[in-house]
């Protein structure tokens, strides 16, 4: 069933992330982060699965608990508001995670993630604002209708235990291109994605266990890196209140498609 909003999701398709506490969440995720964001180099500024961006900040993970796109919304803006009263070095991006919502329907919950992006740019926010949508069974768009597309490796830079949202300064997505040719960030993913393989990808998904993803140590950084800079500037700034997380570029479509 789609995921019209204003309407609940079917029963029929009882969520994963149901069965998982608040704190369950939020500790997969972080983990998730760790493994795939920093360690396996999806992002290039994400330092650590505390702290990411250009300047280096924090990032919030709300855990929206719904399966009713009128609550995403709301919340969704909730946070845009919440972002744009927060200094950038306190507050860099927002993840909102929504376990119960299009868990089961990749395709509507692209539907969905469709209407916010229309809605950034109705309201003329694409200066201030990028979104990237990340889904338990993601599929590039460039890849759907292809022979193998679903399966492959590529899909898994945006395949998150959960569904989320990831809210990002433009400003600082803006910064962290400088260097890095139009198409590179999709290509090196894609890459480094293929280094172990999407079996071996699905069955960590899965299991919520990224372990052989901190095992390998062959992943290949991009063309220009921004841990260092961003390292430095947050070395002396501890995280504050749930801004516990670290995620940027892992695929916004301006920049991480080949096209």
């Amino acid at each position: 069933n789609e995921l019209i909003p204003g309407h609940a999701a079917s029963s029929a398709a009882a969520p994963a992330g149901g069965d998982a506490s608040a704190e369950e969440v939020l500790a997969v995720t972080k983990q998730w982060v760790e493994a795939l964001i920093v360690h396996a180099h999806v992002c290039p500024y994400a330092v650590s699965a505390d702290r990411a961006g250009l300047p280096s900040g924090g990032v919030s993970y709300p855990i929206l608990r719904t399966d009713l796109a009128e609550d995403v919304y709301a919340e969704f803006w909730m946070q845009v508001y919440r972002m744009s009263k927060t200094e950038q070095r306190e507050l860099s991006t927002v993840l909102l995670v929504t376990p119960e919502f299009g868990m089961h329907s990749p395709g509507s919950f692209d539907q969905f993630s469709d209407t916010l992006e229309q809605a950034i740019t109705l309201l003329n926010l694409d200066d201030s604002l990028m979104l990237v949508f990340f889904h338990p069974q993601y599929t590039f768009r460039q890849l759907k209708g292809k022979v193998g597309g679903p399966q492959a490796p590529a899909n898994y830079a945006r395949r998150s235990p959960w569904p989320m949202i990831n809210i990002l300064r433009a400003e600082q997505v803006a910064a962290a291109q400088k260097g890095i040719p139009t198409g590179s960030v999709y290509q090196v993913n894609a890459d480094n994605m293929a280094r172990i393989d999407s079996v071996e990808l699905q069955r960590m998904l899965d299991a919520r266990d990224w372990g052989q993803v901190h095992a390998c140590d062959k992943f290949q950084r991009h063309s220009a890196d921004h841990r260092s800079s961003a390292s430095e500037e947050s070395e002396d700034r501890p995280s504050s209140g749930t801004a516990v997380g670290a995620i940027a570029m892992a695929g916004n479509s301006s920049i991480d498609n080949p096209s």
